[in-house]
């Protein structure tokens, strides 16, 4: 998927189970209502402060590396 806003590939965080833009730094889809949402509750406003995402990212270039 491409970001509508700057046109870069979308990434996807299994963390927090959603599409983001690093580019844009910020989420493509917004957090659930459900307050004990064991995805989005601990969700940074910005996917740069999020701690998680720097795991998925690097989980995805292992992934790259091996196919």
């Amino acid at each position: 998927m491409i970001c509508n806003v700057c046109g870069e590939e979308l990434h996807y965080c299994s963390y927090h189970d959603s599409l983001y833009c690093a580019h844009c730094d910020e989420w493509k889809e917004p957090k659930c209502s459900d307050p004990d949402c064991e995805f989005c509750k601990d969700r940074e406003a910005k996917l740069s402060m999020c701690e998680n995402l720097l795991v998925d990212r690097w989980k995805d270039a292992i992934h790259i590396e091996i196919e």
